[in-house]
Protein backbone atom coordinates (compact mmCIF):
# COMPACT_ATOMS: atom_id res chain seq x y z
CA UNK A 1 0.00 0.00 0.00
CA UNK A 2 2.59 2.64 1.16
CA UNK A 3 4.51 1.53 -2.47
CA UNK A 4 1.39 2.05 -4.43
CA UNK A 5 1.15 5.44 -2.54
CA UNK A 6 4.65 6.35 -3.01
CA UNK A 7 4.44 5.86 -7.02
CA UNK A 8 1.12 8.09 -7.15
CA UNK A 9 3.03 10.94 -5.52
CA UNK A 10 6.14 10.58 -7.72
CA UNK A 11 3.75 10.20 -11.09
CA UNK A 12 1.72 13.43 -9.52
CA UNK A 13 4.83 15.18 -9.15
CA UNK A 14 6.90 14.44 -12.45
CA UNK A 15 3.89 15.37 -14.06
CA UNK A 16 3.55 18.83 -12.62
CA UNK A 17 7.26 19.46 -13.44
CA UNK A 18 6.19 18.45 -16.99
CA UNK A 19 3.53 21.46 -16.80
CA UNK A 20 6.44 24.13 -15.47
CA UNK A 21 8.51 22.59 -18.60
CA UNK A 22 5.65 22.99 -20.79
CA UNK A 23 4.60 26.91 -19.28
CA UNK A 24 8.35 28.10 -19.69
CA UNK A 25 8.23 26.87 -23.54
CA UNK A 26 5.04 28.19 -24.56
CA UNK A 27 6.14 31.79 -22.87
CA UNK A 28 9.59 31.31 -25.30
CA UNK A 29 7.24 30.65 -28.08
CA UNK A 30 5.50 33.76 -27.44
CA UNK A 31 8.70 35.72 -27.27
CA UNK A 32 9.84 34.16 -30.57
CA UNK A 33 7.02 34.97 -32.40
CA UNK A 34 6.66 38.89 -30.60
CA UNK A 35 2.87 38.34 -29.90
CA UNK A 36 1.45 41.29 -27.65
CA UNK A 37 5.44 41.86 -25.35
CA UNK A 38 6.46 44.80 -27.53
CA UNK A 39 3.37 46.95 -26.69
CA UNK A 40 4.00 46.37 -23.00
CA UNK A 41 7.60 47.47 -22.90
CA UNK A 42 6.67 50.11 -24.92
CA UNK A 43 4.09 51.39 -22.05
CA UNK A 44 6.51 51.07 -19.78
CA UNK A 45 9.09 53.29 -21.54
CA UNK A 46 6.21 55.80 -22.25
CA UNK A 47 5.64 56.46 -18.48
CA UNK A 48 9.31 56.30 -17.61
CA UNK A 49 9.48 59.32 -19.79
CA UNK A 50 6.83 61.05 -18.93
CA UNK A 51 7.47 60.55 -15.01
CA UNK A 52 11.13 62.28 -15.78
CA UNK A 53 9.89 64.90 -17.77
CA UNK A 54 7.81 65.64 -14.49
CA UNK A 55 10.74 65.33 -12.78
CA UNK A 56 12.65 67.91 -15.25
CA UNK A 57 9.90 70.29 -14.97
CA UNK A 58 9.92 70.45 -11.22
CA UNK A 59 14.13 70.76 -11.56
CA UNK A 60 13.23 73.92 -13.72
CA UNK A 61 10.22 75.58 -12.33
CA UNK A 62 11.47 76.48 -8.86
CA UNK A 63 11.12 74.90 -5.50
CA UNK A 64 8.09 72.76 -4.56
CA UNK A 65 6.52 72.76 -0.75
CA UNK A 66 4.53 70.00 0.28
CA UNK A 67 2.73 69.75 3.73
CA UNK A 68 0.60 66.88 5.09
CA UNK A 69 -0.93 65.84 7.51
CA UNK A 70 -2.81 62.47 8.30
CA UNK A 71 -4.65 60.43 11.01
CA UNK A 72 -7.63 58.18 11.13
CA UNK A 73 -9.92 60.31 10.19
CA UNK A 74 -8.06 62.97 8.69
CA UNK A 75 -5.79 63.85 5.75
CA UNK A 76 -4.99 67.02 3.95
CA UNK A 77 -2.15 67.95 1.46
CA UNK A 78 -1.31 71.38 0.73
CA UNK A 79 1.10 71.80 -2.32
CA UNK A 80 2.84 75.35 -3.14
CA UNK A 81 4.34 75.44 -6.50
CA UNK A 82 4.85 77.67 -8.94
CA UNK A 83 2.90 80.36 -7.01
CA UNK A 84 -0.38 77.87 -7.41
CA UNK A 85 -2.03 76.63 -3.87
CA UNK A 86 -3.78 73.29 -4.34
CA UNK A 87 -5.27 71.21 -1.55
CA UNK A 88 -6.37 67.46 -1.67
CA UNK A 89 -8.40 66.22 1.40
CA UNK A 90 -8.60 62.72 -0.25
CA UNK A 91 -6.06 60.13 0.77
CA UNK A 92 -7.04 58.17 -1.45
CA UNK A 93 -6.95 60.48 -4.42
CA UNK A 94 -3.46 62.94 -3.91
CA UNK A 95 -2.84 63.80 -7.55
CA UNK A 96 -5.77 66.34 -7.73
CA UNK A 97 -5.69 68.82 -5.41
CA UNK A 98 -8.35 71.44 -5.69
CA UNK A 99 -6.93 74.33 -6.74
CA UNK A 100 -6.97 77.41 -4.26
CA UNK A 101 -6.73 81.25 -5.42
CA UNK A 102 -4.48 83.08 -4.20
CA UNK A 103 -3.56 86.61 -4.08
CA UNK A 104 0.03 87.89 -4.91
CA UNK A 105 0.77 89.14 -1.72
CA UNK A 106 0.01 85.62 -0.63
CA UNK A 107 2.29 84.54 -3.07
CA UNK A 108 5.46 86.83 -2.18
CA UNK A 109 4.74 85.65 1.41
CA UNK A 110 4.84 82.24 0.71
CA UNK A 111 8.47 82.86 -1.34
CA UNK A 112 9.97 84.61 1.56
CA UNK A 113 9.14 82.37 3.95
CA UNK A 114 9.97 79.00 1.75
CA UNK A 115 13.32 81.26 1.15
CA UNK A 116 14.02 81.92 5.09
CA UNK A 117 13.83 77.77 5.48
CA UNK A 118 16.92 75.66 4.84
CA UNK A 119 15.87 72.51 3.27
CA UNK A 120 19.23 70.57 4.18
CA UNK A 121 17.77 71.09 8.08
CA UNK A 122 14.49 69.56 7.73
CA UNK A 123 15.43 66.08 8.86
CA UNK A 124 16.83 67.42 12.15
CA UNK A 125 13.97 69.40 13.04
CA UNK A 126 12.87 68.29 16.22
CA UNK A 127 8.81 68.64 16.86
CA UNK A 128 7.81 70.44 19.75
CA UNK A 129 4.87 68.17 21.21
CA UNK A 130 4.41 64.00 20.75
CA UNK A 131 1.12 64.23 20.83
CA UNK A 132 0.62 62.16 17.01
CA UNK A 133 2.36 58.62 19.48
CA UNK A 134 -1.42 58.34 21.20
CA UNK A 135 -3.36 59.83 18.39
CA UNK A 136 -3.46 63.08 20.08
CA UNK A 137 -2.88 65.11 16.65
CA UNK A 138 -2.49 64.38 13.39
CA UNK A 139 0.89 63.27 12.20
CA UNK A 140 2.35 66.09 9.91
CA UNK A 141 5.23 66.56 7.77
CA UNK A 142 6.99 69.32 5.57
CA UNK A 143 8.47 67.99 2.39
CA UNK A 144 10.69 71.12 0.52
CA UNK A 145 11.99 69.95 -3.17
CA UNK A 146 14.69 72.84 -4.67
CA UNK A 147 17.03 71.94 -7.59
CA UNK A 148 15.90 68.39 -7.92
CA UNK A 149 16.66 67.34 -4.32
CA UNK A 150 14.02 65.87 -1.95
CA UNK A 151 14.11 66.84 1.41
CA UNK A 152 11.85 64.95 3.73
CA UNK A 153 11.75 66.56 7.29
CA UNK A 154 11.14 64.19 10.43
CA UNK A 155 7.49 64.29 11.15
CA UNK A 156 5.89 66.51 13.84
CA UNK A 157 2.36 67.20 15.37
CA UNK A 158 -0.59 68.76 13.16
CA UNK A 159 -0.92 72.50 14.73
CA UNK A 160 2.75 72.02 16.26
CA UNK A 161 5.36 72.85 13.59
CA UNK A 162 9.13 72.75 14.94
CA UNK A 163 9.59 76.68 15.48
CA UNK A 164 12.37 76.81 12.33
CA UNK A 165 9.30 76.02 10.24
CA UNK A 166 6.43 77.18 12.10
CA UNK A 167 5.84 80.73 9.71
CA UNK A 168 5.25 78.63 6.82
CA UNK A 169 3.26 75.87 7.91
CA UNK A 170 0.54 78.30 9.75
CA UNK A 171 0.67 80.42 6.32
CA UNK A 172 -0.19 77.16 4.29
CA UNK A 173 -3.01 75.95 6.71
CA UNK A 174 -4.44 79.34 7.06
CA UNK A 175 -4.72 79.29 3.51
CA UNK A 176 -6.07 76.27 3.09
CA UNK A 177 -8.87 76.28 5.83
CA UNK A 178 -9.83 79.69 4.19
CA UNK A 179 -11.48 78.29 1.34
Amino acid sequence: MKTFALVILILFISKSCQSKIEMVYNNDAIKSKNLEAKPTVEIVKTNMTQTNLAKKETQEKGTVAIYEAMSRGYFIKIVFHNNKLSVAKDRNNTEKGEPIIITASQVSELNKLLQSIKPQSLPDLKSPTEKRLYDGAAHANLTIIQNGETFVGGGFDHGFPPAEIEKLVSKLISIAEKK
